[in-house]
């Protein structure tokens, strides 16, 4: 059993992607990418730094832990909303049920609790 989720950033507008996968904080992956994000501020308009921002803050409580996080192309196992980080338009989507929709970097980071979707599928 897990609490999987991902994370899928996209850094060029050519369609290529970075997915970042969690076993185990899915419950919490929106709070973390709004942290995150804030922390990649200075480094919205340069993707590379802020993928590796994004990616380093997120992860950093399993930095030393074999399993927990991984990194990939594609889209890992799955129990939430995908949330997207689109780099180019500056915006995070977040990708399905209960609740679709797309804010600007400056937007999510101001949501006062990122994760109120979860509380639809109830």
């Amino acid at each position: 059993m897990g609490d999987r989720a991902n994370i899928k950033i996209n850094t060029r507008r050519d369609g290529a992607s970075i997915w970042l996968y969690t076993h185990w904080n899915g419950d919490e992956l929106p709070e973390l990418l709004q942290l995150a994000l804030q922390k990649a501020k200075n480094r919205w308009n340069d993707p590379s730094y802020g993928a590796r921002i994004l990616v380093d803050q997120i992860t950093k409580s399993g930095r030393d832990e074999e399993t927990g996080w991984g990194l990939d192309t594609g889209i890992g196992d799955n129990s939430y909303p995908v949330l997207e980080v689109d780099f180019p338009s500056q915006a995070v989507n977040v990708q399905g049920a209960p609740l679709s929709y797309a804010v600007s970097f400056a937007a999510y980071t101001a949501i006062p609790n990122p994760s109120a979707w979860r509380e639809a599928a109830k």
